[in-house]
């Protein structure tokens, strides 16, 4: 009996908690097929995450932004790469900053059984140019502000210092700081982990887009920075959750999608059968 009225108990408070942050008005047929549909690393469901084959597939599923991640090399060549080191992702080992471009390009991305050579961020732009949106994720290097220079001198070098073009994101409002001294113009996202996200300080601060995880998503967080004019971008942590999760957030009118499976995604949106 204990046991049925603890299922029980489970049940109402889920069944409650879904009921408050999932509008059941016809508010849902509002979403925008506008939301911005931004491939988490390229389309990472198909391919090695932050490589060309990725981000070519993921344009070709449907994304209009790539999310880069970057780091940089000990000799100053900036690279898309999520982690701090290239354990998980490649043939080798050792933090980014601590290997030669001539050193990690020996190695080879290894996921999702496919081999691919690990690229620099300037081949990326060469390939696909203006042809493409870039949510760029800057990250500092040992806590110095490295790679932002550099970012924007490629970025004026492949003429793309463009605010309908570019995006730069960060965890640290230091980066963006200075991303902001660079180039003024250029749209910042304020991103947030859960356990740092304090909803007074996405609605006081200066940044006008703001990144948090799906599971702190609710209908009061989406409602207050959007009187305030700020858009959402939505990112998702967890794969097992993540279709559940983005049905949920589409209710709620999200700005934007970081997402892991562009293919779902706009059929999603765009509620293609």
């Amino acid at each position: 009996m204990i046991r049925i009225f603890t299922c029980f108990a489970l049940f109402f408070c889920v069944a409650v908690l879904y009921y408050y942050q999932n509008p059941t008005s016809n508010d849902v047929e509002k979403v925008s097929s506008e939301a911005l549909i931004i491939a988490h690393r390229g389309a990472v469901d198909q391919f090695n995450e932050n490589t060309i084959e990725a981000f070519e597939q993921s344009i070709k599923d449907g994304a209009n932004w790539i999310e880069i991640d970057i780091r940089m090399t000990s000799d100053g060549v900036l690279v898309p790469m999520h982690d701090i080191d290239i354990d998980r992702t490649t043939t080798g080992t050792g933090e980014v900053n601590d290997l030669t471009w001539k050193q990690l390009s020996q190695f080879e991305t290894v996921e999702n059984g496919h081999r691919a050579p690990i690229p620099k961020l300037e081949e990326i732009f060469q390939k696909f140019g203006q042809k493409m949106h870039y949510y760029i994720e800057t990250k500092s290097v040992d806590g110095e502000l490295l790679v932002e220079d550099k970012l924007i001198s490629l970025l004026e070098k492949y003429d793309l210092l463009d605010k309908e073009r570019i995006i730069i994101a960060s965890f640290e409002t230091e980066s963006l700081e200075k991303v902001r001294e660079l180039a003024p113009s250029i749209p910042l996202v304020r991103l947030y982990k859960n356990r740092e996200f304090s909803l007074n300080d996405a609605v006081e601060n200066d940044y006008e887009l703001i990144g948090l995880e799906s599971l702190i998503v609710s209908e009061k967080v989406v409602k207050r920075l959007h009187e305030v004019d700020k858009k959402i971008h939505v990112y998702f942590n967890l794969p097992v959750i993540e279709k559940f999760q983005q049905k949920r957030v589409r209710k709620l009118l999200v700005d934007g999608y970081i997402t892991n499976n562009v293919r779902y995604t706009k059929k999603l949106i765009w509620r293609v059968e």
